[in-house]
């Protein structure tokens, strides 16, 4: 089943649900801006909770995302979420560009919030290659 068509039987059979996840995905997008924003401008490695915040915001957004069938938003987050946890385990720097980097990425999928049936045509992959190379390989 493509994204769209799990999307549109989503919308016909419970629009409610996927009103639910769009603010809950906001709240969830507004947390981590907040925080990652506290961190870039001026608390850098001050506030380790703020930043396990941010990651725990991202993975509640790619699981809802990943259960509704929105693959794009999902595998945007999940970069997002792993560039998050390697902040959050010192192998990446908690520098201003990283967090401007995700910051951007925050942008991005609250703009595929704006219209999730129509989230699956948004190129990704661009910034997605972008955060994957601030991702030390294993």
């Amino acid at each position: 089943m493509s994204d769209q068509s799990m999307i549109d039987d989503i919308i016909a059979s419970d629009p409610e649900m996927l009103e639910s996840f769009v603010r809950e995905s906001r709240d969830c997008l507004n947390v981590a801006e907040t925080d990652l924003k506290y961190l870039r401008d001026g608390a850098i490695d001050s506030d380790p909770e703020r930043l396990e915040r941010a990651f725990r915001s991202v993975h509640s957004l790619k699981s809802a995302a990943g259960f509704l069938g929105l693959d794009n938003v999902a595998e945007l987050a999940l970069r997002m979420e792993s560039l998050l946890d390697n902040m959050r385990a010192g192998t990446i720097p908690n520098d201003p560009n990283t967090l401007d980097l995700i910051l951007e990425g925050l942008a991005m999928l609250n703009t595929m919030l704006q219209d999730p049936k129509a989230s699956s045509g948004i190129n990704t992959q661009p910034f997605r290659a972008r955060l994957s190379e601030s991702v030390p390989s294993n």
